[in-house]
């Protein structure tokens, strides 16, 4: 069979969109590098862009002098109680944004099985991995005890993000029944919650994840189709691998993305009200996490964490967006690059400016054979 010769029209148009690409990589790789006292505001990138005047990034890959993996605690009490597991969770970088939960389950109406929130749950931990990528991690821990069920959760302490955009470079491991959880949350009464999650439930497949905007059940126990998805990871990606987890909250829709790749958007019941975010890993041996079995456990881990957000703070509000940044488009994680300041773009490569010089004549390539 004889060989087929593209046209010159078609070698044309791939040469065109090979420049467009290098254009679009060049472009992401040489805004420059700033911080964020030199921003005024953030855009974002996907489906439903948006601008925000808060940036924060936490950063747990070298914290070697505060790593060690804590025995649980086999009392109720006792890990109620206990102490944090180091310095770290008592420094100004950790305490000027997030506080650990305490709290138990006793008194709650319809409770399947005794539940606390323990400081011991929540660690600075030495990555093991075979080829590690970091040096430590953040650990939240959840644990099946004999009698009740040990978790995690650490919370911001500011209740006045009202749009955010988070992100984490994260992963799952542990036994059936776990969950761990990345999400807004907002309740004047558990009557009217208002709540943005990404969740994974270590029942499912390895695969899968669940973005919701709550409450996902009505009034009488039974499922809400439009608030909740159970999604697939695309590429082949599972849970248990390190990946980039997204959560875009916005006036107009809640949309979930992993390693860039957008997973879903909800539209339904966004919610409206400034919220609290949280991290947390538990089990309730309900029917929405399933049952862990006795001394089993699950983990959420976390290299680094991300935010960029909008608040109803009054010391926190910004009237201009003179100074236009991106943590998108940046070669280094957590340190923003200037976009543009005022209404002119930031100068770029003259890499860039040499193949933006080619396009016109490319252009007229393509129609001229066509």
């Amino acid at each position: 069979m004889a060989l087929l010769r593209p046209s010159l029209a078609s070698l044309a148009t791939i040469w065109l969109i090979l420049v467009s690409n290098l254009i679009s990589s060049t472009a992401a790789a040489n805004y420059p590098l700033t911080n964020d006292s030199r921003c005024d505001c953030y855009m974002t990138n996907g489906s439903d862009t948006a601008n925000f005047t808060r940036h924060a990034f936490f950063d747990f890959r070298e914290l070697e002098q505060y790593q060690g993996t804590p025995a649980l605690l086999g009392g109720f009490q006792e890990a109620s109680t206990a102490m944090t597991t180091s310095d770290f969770f008592l420094s100004e970088q950790w305490a000027s944004m997030w506080e650990i939960q305490t709290w138990t389950n006793i008194g709650t109406a319809n409770t399947t099985m005794r539940r606390v929130n323990s400081r011991n749950n929540v660690y600075i931990e030495q990555n093991t991995d075979e080829r590690p990528s970091s040096k430590t991690w953040l650990s939240l821990r959840t644990a099946r005890q004999a009698d009740f069920q040990s978790t995690a959760e650490i919370v911001s302490r500011n209740k006045t993000y009202q749009y955010i955009s988070m992100r984490m470079l994260a992963r799952t491991v542990g036994s059936p029944g776990g969950c761990t959880a990345m999400f807004t949350y907002h309740a004047d009464d558990q009557n009217r919650v208002q709540e943005v999650d990404l969740e994974v439930l270590t029942k499912y497949p390895k695969d899968q994840v669940q973005c919701t905007n709550q409450p996902a059940l009505d009034a009488n126990g039974d499922l809400i189709p439009e608030a909740t998805a159970n999604v697939t990871l695309p590429n082949g990606l599972h849970w248990t691998d390190w990946a980039v987890y997204r959560l875009d909250w916005t006036p107009k829709q809640s949309t979930w993305y992993v390693n860039g790749e957008q997973l879903t958007n909800i539209s339904f019941q966004t919610p409206h009200e400034a919220s609290r975010i949280h991290l947390n890993a538990w089990s309730d041996a309900g029917n929405w996490t399933g049952k862990m079995d006795v001394n089993t456990e699950a983990h959420l881990q976390v290299q680094w964490w991300e935010i960029l957000f909008n608040s109803t703070s009054p010391d926190m509000q910004r009237q201009s967006c003179r100074r236009l940044c991106s943590v998108d488009e940046t070669p280094v994680t957590g340190q923003p690059v200037k976009i543009s300041q005022g209404s002119r773009l930031v100068n770029r490569s003259a890499t860039l400016g040499t193949l933006v010089n080619w396009i016109p004549g490319l252009v007229v390539l393509a129609l001229l054979v066509v």
